[in-house]
């Protein structure tokens, strides 16, 4: 978990060259006898760590990296590493290390997080085994609403695990009405807010009602249909001609993208900033 550090200069490594008995840097450069080393701990800010936010694709699954180690995090087996880079672009890489400038991967770098190529290979129809598990959920009972129980599935992740559904939004005895995007065993052993039944439920165009109603051009309201996996719920166009969303955000940024996210009434881009509903219309 530390650097080497020489002449103000962090290393990752250095080289002994056996025939010339010279101490090198990874750039080839000699290190002089007196410039002694010393270490430095690596402080790549964890808080970047993420477990499902903006770096995830919407309706993708995504969990947090493990960081045992200051200096590198890993993801679990079947899980890409991806991040948002300094534009907002989501990258995909091949490690998650600190650099000796403490930030993750390269400048700029936030929101790592770790996404399943194969969504199936991230969760279990059964709790995972944890030190203080919660009790498994008990079916809730959606009434007239539609749900899919069979939809319910679990995530292990660094700190412990979530609920979540692969299809559909969680649904439990606690919401107060409406949906949670998706469902922590706290580490005391107890479901987040005391909840003990949760189901999927599976309306999703009434779920993303209150994004849809604030689309002020009606054309575009009248073709955009809701769809929730995976703690996420976006809207999305289902015109063919039309398929992609053009949109501006209150910063008066504009993009395109497939989908946009639908979260608690509020329309988010892909790259987490809050959308102008004014400023959303199908395109091709």
């Amino acid at each position: 978990s530390y650097y080497l550090v020489h002449n103000n200069n962090k290393e990752e490594n250095v080289v002994c060259n056996m025939k010339t008995q010279e101490i090198m840097t990874k750039g080839g450069a000699v290190v002089e006898a007196n410039s002694p080393f010393s270490c430095d701990m690596c402080m790549c800010p964890t808080n970047e760590l993420s477990d499902q936010q903006s770096a995830c694709p919407f309706l993708s699954l995504c969990v947090k990296p493990t960081s045992e180690d200051a200096c590198k995090a890993t993801c679990p087996d079947g899980a890409q590493p991806s991040y948002l880079d300094a534009n907002n672009m989501m990258k995909p890489s091949a490690t998650i290390d600190c650099l000796p400038s403490d930030e993750w991967i390269e400048a700029g770098a936030t929101q790592i997080t770790c996404q399943f190529t194969d969504p199936s290979k991230g969760y279990k129809e059964d709790p995972p085994v944890v030190n203080i598990p919660c009790p498994k959920l008990n079916t809730f009972s959606c009434g007239s609403v539609p749900c899919m129980d069979a939809n319910l599935v679990y995530v292990k992740t660094p700190d412990g695990y979530r609920a979540t559904c692969t299809a559909g939004a969680i649904f439990t005895d606690k919401s107060t009405p409406g949906v949670t995007p998706s469902l922590i065993c706290l580490p005391t052993g107890m479901w987040e807010d005391g909840v003990s039944e949760a189901n999927c439920r599976t309306d999703a165009d009434a779920i993303v009602n209150g994004c849809i109603a604030m689309v002020t051009d009606p054309i575009t309201r009248g073709i955009l249909k809701g769809e929730c996996a995976f703690g996420t719920c976006v809207i999305k166009c289902m015109d063919p001609a039309a398929p992609m969303l053009q949109y501006e955000d209150y910063g008066g940024v504009m993009g395109k993208a497939p989908a946009l996210s639908c979260l608690e009434g509020d329309i988010n881009a892909p790259s987490g900033e809050q959308v102008n509903p004014m400023k959303v219309t199908c395109v091709a």
